[in-house]
């Protein structure tokens, strides 16, 4: 019998251990399923998404046929979406299915991740809470297969691998996972890892640690990420030459990153969502509460360890202030530009800060738990409903067959699918560019009216124009006009003066994008291009 006794509490561990495995399973089906039906039109036509993701894609698309990042063509973040989408490409060609099928891996790998952060200081069901919420909510509202959500993806492994321990291997093993999100946003990684740091900073003062003791585990954090950050960027900036690939990765971002309002503060809050039709409502909510959630969220964690840290020794407050810490430095390091997108990309710390303030002991708490999950599965439930009622067409385009929900891009893409061809040049939208297979004749596939575009690449731009048959330019009206008083100056000058010349107005969209095409016989059109492209270290001059 005492055999038998020793060996129950053994059973029940590997029974709990059981369930815990087929809840998560259950959960990351359920969210397959929900990415799935709000990403494809059944049986599987993708949903063409109007969001950033377009950058990185036809990045990868240029490096594809044989150009290199920073030297051919611009790029303000590290290469690592690139080198996603380009290794993709030579496994299954350019498809316009892959960026939706990588926004289920990235929301399905960052739930999972915040299973297992979660599981470190929620119980039982409540630790799938967070996960599911940021699926519905954050991960929901800006579907967006960008940097942001790949570099968030990655500091997260960083978190999860450090709840646990802080062993010297867990701490290396963190810091080339933050160095390897520093690879594809800067900030991401970098915050991530300062957060430790000062986690590092908190836990040897709590626990009275030599300073040697401190000073290595520094060490280990910060070699690990220094040799991953230069080992993944070393052939890059060898290719390309050290100077122009700081200054666009570095320098750019510094001086002239926020010469657009959306790159700065003032992007705080613009992106609310429409409220019409009336279903559209819900929205609105979802939208203020993670604006509210973050970084409120911190405050009041840092506020609830001071003042009851000592009555509740038995919680896991360093596991708490792991995720607290860190998660409060990436939202500071998205705090200059705070846009809707970024917010949302480093919500999940917070998400689960959440979760663990409303699983607090107290009065109703298994009512409060509950009437989250219901609210979450009716969010879910009409999402998808909102998807399938919403209007769409589908669309064959040279890279696939896509479905698009809004009635003024659907025209804009059908009038260039019927007035060009696949391998001809097109500048004004990368969007454009890659759905219909286009190549762009500047380092830029775009220009504003502001700092942001330097005189170089407006340079560039017009020699590429001389070299390259460009039928059809896109240009946004409100880069004819004086930039802001935030925004520098409009360099656009000899780009628009060899537009009058050399080409005429043809229409206009609804969005203020005005749309030239080419002139029959130009004067010049044997123009050809500089023997040398402007780079960007002289324009940082």
């Amino acid at each position: 019998m005492q055999g038998h006794s020793h060996d129950l509490p053994i059973k029940m561990d590997s029974v709990k251990g059981r369930t815990d495995v087929r809840l998560t399973i259950g959960v990351l089906v359920a969210g397959f399923i929900f990415l799935y039906l709000n990403l494809f039109y059944l049986p599987n036509t993708p949903i063409y998404l109007l969001v950033d993701q377009v950058t990185q894609l036809f990045d990868a698309r240029r490096m594809l046929a044989g150009e290199v990042i920073y030297r051919d063509f611009f790029q303000v973040t590290p290469p690592g979406t690139q080198l996603v989408y380009l290794l993709l490409y030579k496994f299954f060609g350019v498809r316009a299915w892959i960026p939706n099928a990588m926004l289920i891996v990235l929301g399905l790998a960052v739930m999972w991740l915040m299973i297992v952060i979660s599981r470190k200081v929620l119980p039982g069901k409540a630790a799938l809470l967070p996960a599911v919420l940021f699926l519905i909510v954050p991960f929901r509202s800006q579907v967006d297969a960008t940097h942001h959500w790949y570099s968030t993806l990655i500091a997260l492994a960083g978190i999860a691998l450090l709840m646990e321990s802080r062993t010297p291997l867990r701490l290396a093993g963190a810091g080339a996972l933050f160095g390897l999100s520093t690879c594809f946003t800067q900030t991401r990684g970098l915050s991530a890892t300062v957060g430790v740091s000062l986690f590092l900073v908190w836990q040897a003062r709590r626990k009275r640690l030599a300073w040697r003791a401190f000073w290595k585990q520094q060490f280990h954090l910060w070699w690990a990420f220094i040799l991953v950050v230069i080992g993944f960027n070393a052939w890059f900036a060898w290719k390309t030459g050290l100077a122009t690939f700081l200054n666009d990765t570095i320098v750019f971002g510094l001086r002239y990153y926020p010469a657009e309002a959306w790159n700065t503060y003032r992007v705080y809050m613009i992106d609310i969502p429409r409220l019409r039709p009336w279903y559209r409502l819900p929205a609105l909510a979802i939208f203020l509460s993670i604006h509210l959630l973050i970084p409120l969220i911190y405050i009041l964690f840092f506020v609830r360890y001071w003042t009851t840290a000592r009555q509740n020794p038995d919680a896991p407050w360093d596991r708490l202030m792991l995720l607290s810490l860190t998660g409060f430095l990436m939202f500071l390091g998205i705090v200059s530009a705070p846009s809707w997108l970024r917010i949302c990309a480093v919500s999940p710390p917070a998400v689960i800060l959440f979760g663990w303030f409303w699983n607090s002991p107290g009065k109703f708490r298994v009512l409060r738990v509950n009437a989250v999950w219901v609210l979450a599965m009716l969010m879910a439930i009409s999402e998808c409903a909102e998807r399938e009622i919403r209007w769409h067409k589908e669309l064959q385009v040279p890279i696939g067959r896509i479905a698009i929900m809004d009635p003024d891009a659907y025209q804009r893409i059908c009038y260039f699918l019927l007035r060009t061809k696949p391998g001809e040049y097109f500048f004004g939208d990368e969007m454009y560019n890659f759905l219909l297979d286009l190549h762009d004749p500047a380092r830029v596939p775009y220009v504003t009216g502001s700092d942001y575009t330097r005189p170089s690449q407006v340079d560039d731009l017009v020699y590429g124009l001389k070299a390259h048959t460009t039928k059809y330019v896109l240009f946004e009206a409100a880069a004819d006009m004086p930039p802001p008083s935030f925004g520098g100056s409009n360099h656009l000058g000899p780009f628009k003066d060899y537009l009058k010349r050399y080409y005429h107005f043809v229409t206009a969209f609804s969005d203020g994008e005005m749309v030239w095409e080419r002139n029959e016989e130009p004067p010049d059109a044997a123009g050809g291009r500089a023997p040398a492209r402007a780079n960007e270290a002289q324009s940082a001059q």
